[in-house]
């Protein structure tokens, strides 16, 4: 179903970005996961919660060239700008939408034949399927079609959903419930979503009660 030379194209994510020297700092306070962890990798999995521990939405954080790049589901696009421009108050970024990138996933036997053929392109490994596929990012905004061009395989969001859920891996646009579920009962741990030795951010004392009572 999901050989090397297959793909998933996501339809329904966007990319925010955000530039500027305070970027660590700023994000640091406010999603679950430890953004320092990027100066030594590339990408992280991370949420954002109310300040009740509760689960707004889920997202990979990634450290690209000078900026971050904060990929989300499309529908809460603005609710997640919105939220950013609010906690901004004096730090010095810059926050805007990237709009010339297709989202892929990818096998991690496909990423060395696509890097080699795509100069503008960004590859990572996705945490959650315990490093057994990748993300990659092309940054042409749909001027190439991996499937004509490379004679690819893309499989349809059947197949996507059937190699989620065989690998354990949630869709919290369906299983869980905005501004109600919490990390734990998501399993939010085992998907490597959450640091235990950061300091303190936005929701972090529910969720930290939690794993320890």
């Amino acid at each position: 179903m999901f050989d090397k030379k297959s793909f998933f194209h996501f339809q329904t994510k966007s990319i925010i970005k955000i530039n500027g020297k305070d970027r660590f700092s700023f994000l640091q306070g406010i999603i679950s996961n430890d953004v320092n962890n990027l100066k030594n990798k590339t990408s992280i999995y991370s949420s954002i919660l109310t300040p009740q521990g509760r689960f707004i939405t889920d997202f990979f954080l990634t450290n690209y060239k000078d900026y971050f790049l904060i990929e989300i589901q499309k529908e809460d696009e603005e609710e997640i700008l919105q939220k950013l421009k609010i906690y901004k108050l004096r730090s010095e970024i810059d926050i805007s939408l990237v709009n010339d990138v297709d989202i892929f996933l990818i096998s991690n036997d496909l990423e060395n034949f696509l890097k080699n053929l795509v100069k503008e392109s960004l590859c990572f490994n996705d945490p959650r399927f315990q490093n057994l596929f990748k993300r990659f990012y092309l940054f042409s905004n749909g001027k190439i079609n991996l499937e004509k061009k490379f004679e690819l395989n893309k499989i349809s969001d059947e197949n996507y959903h059937n190699l989620r859920l065989e690998n354990s891996i949630p869709d919290f646009t369906v299983d869980a419930i905005k501004n109600k579920s919490l990390l734990m009962e998501m399993r939010f741990d085992d998907l490597n979503g959450i640091s235990w030795t950061k300091g303190c951010y936005m929701g972090q004392e529910i969720t930290a009660r939690m794993k320890h009572r």
